[in-house]
């Protein structure tokens, strides 16, 4: 009788409480997410979904992960949802916020391409396609722009390294351009004198022996002077230096014998003729 009695109750248990199934448990999780309790939605589309997954069960999740911004799962359930369907609209939606929150735009702007071909009159979709557009162009903008000032740097420093390769001196040559130079810069730059010390405009500080060719830099030039006047020079020098060797010749005879002895010395013959007034006919042969 007992045991009669249990199997009764136990049959009306069940007629009075059915069991849970996916449709029921679907939309259980719809209220609680109208109720905004989106952790106890995710549970009853989870028991849905491992009674019968489906696309609904599983784009539904998504949705309700967005709001979690639990971006990757929802990413996941929307690509669950397209495996079973893949002209389910909404679940592509989805995906491109998921996607987006992501950071993943390229891949976001492919879902809304492909969706807004699908179903070219659906606002949200056309919505969803103009932003992603605009975020993925603003992205490669900004990195064209970091891409370009890269360049003109990477341009600039060869250009720099260039330069100073191209016309910085070696050692040999900077010992060169300092001899040559010098006297310019004494020349130039002598202003203050300071303790047998000058100081040029290049802050090079000349000693002591540079100060005697920097007065003199200063100097005005003369006329050029031409070789052929420097040799007469030279030659009136010598001759003046020599013209007490020359005894002047008292008598024609006196001069015919100085005459011989000086017969290799052009300039002593020179000077000979100078010196000598009387008529030197027939004693040159």
């Amino acid at each position: 009788m007992a045991g009669r009695y249990n199997r009764t109750n136990y049959s009306s248990y069940l007629n009075d409480e059915p069991m849970p199934d996916a449709t029921s448990e679907k939309e259980q999780g719809n209220e609680y997410f109208k109720q905004k309790k989106f952790a106890e939605a995710v549970e009853c589309y989870s028991r849905s979904i491992a009674l019968s997954p489906t696309a609904v069960a599983f784009a539904n999740r998504a949705m309700a992960y967005l709001k979690l911004r639990r971006f990757e799962e929802a990413e996941n359930d929307c690509t669950e949802a397209l495996n079973l369907d893949d002209r389910y609209v909404k679940a592509y939606s989805r995906r491109i916020t998921a996607r987006k929150g992501l950071g993943k735009l390229k891949e976001a702007m492919d879902d809304a391409e492909f969706a807004v071909s699908v179903d070219a009159n659906n606002p949200e979709l056309r919505k969803q396609y103009s932003e992603i557009k605009a975020l993925l162009m603003e992205k490669m903008a900004k990195r064209s722009s970091v891409q370009a000032k890269h360049t003109i740097s990477e341009f600039d420093k060869a250009g720099d390294r260039k330069n100073i390769t191209s016309h910085a001196p070696s050692d040999p040559q900077k010992d060169s351009f300092m001899e040559v130079d010098l006297p310019g810069r004494a020349a130039a730059g002598i202003r203050e004198l300071s303790g047998g010390v000058s100081k040029g405009g290049s802050g090079v500080s000349l000693k002591d022996n540079n100060m005697q060719q920097s007065r003199d830099a200063k100097q005005k030039p003369g006329p050029e002077i031409s070789v052929q006047e420097l040799a007469s020079r030279a030659a009136s020098r010598y001759i003046s230096s020599t013209v007490k060797s020359v005894k002047t010749p008292k008598t024609a005879y006196d001069f015919e014998v100085s005459w011989r002895a000086i017969s290799d010395d052009l300039t002593q013959q020179i000077q000979l003729l100078k010196v000598y007034s009387q008529p030197l006919f027939g004693v040159l042969n």
